[in-house]
């Protein structure tokens, strides 16, 4: 395997770096800088700005459907307000109005 440094953070292969999170440990355990709340804040933050991040994969899924610890309802306010893939009927329509090249 090689190594190399893309964007402040090290790559294995030149493959993007994603950050795993377990949702119940993270809406369980009170952040360290604020124990008022939980660690998604703090996490959702650091991984921001660390530079060459590519996302993040949230383990387990069950746990962000059941909504545990408001963590679907803060995704869904505050770090992914926007949906990265477009509906069908969002594709149709923009289809439909000469605005898609798909």
């Amino acid at each position: 395997m090689t190594r190399s440094s893309v964007g402040g953070a090290t790559y294995v292969s030149a493959r993007p770096l994603v950050i795993g999170q377990d949702v119940e440990r993270t809406v369980r355990a009170a952040d360290l800088q604020n124990p008022a709340q939980n660690q998604m804040p703090a996490k959702f933050q650091l991984q921001r700005t660390l530079p060459g991040v590519s996302g993040s994969c949230l383990w387990y899924s069950a746990a962000v459907v059941r909504n545990e610890g408001n963590y679907a309802g803060a995704l869904e306010q505050y770090y992914h307000r926007y949906p990265a893939l477009q509906t069908v009927d969002a594709v149709d329509r923009q289809k439909r109005q000469g605005k898609c090249a798909i």
